[in-house]
């Protein structure tokens, strides 16, 4: 999905904290429907990071990944 990036190249914080509640919200709800799957693991990250605060366009920041699935070990975050 591109929205979250080209919020930032727009230098739009607020846009891209709408969209980004927006993915979270439906994520959770995969998340939710592929726990109840045995043979099914989603991965969920992104290509880079965009700071919204630069003139970069794209940085060398770590991104974020997420796994969800039976067997996956789980952490508070």
């Amino acid at each position: 999905m591109k929205a979250p990036d080209q919020a930032d190249h727009a230098k739009d914080p607020n846009r891209k904290r709408v969209i980004i509640s927006r993915l979270d919200r439906g994520l959770d709800e995969l998340v939710g429907k592929v726990e109840q799957k045995d043979d099914l693991l989603v991965v969920v990250t992104t290509d880079h990071s965009t700071p919204g605060s630069s003139a970069l366009i794209h940085s060398g920041e770590p991104v974020p990944v997420s796994f969800a699935g039976t067997g996956i070990r789980c952490d508070k975050v």
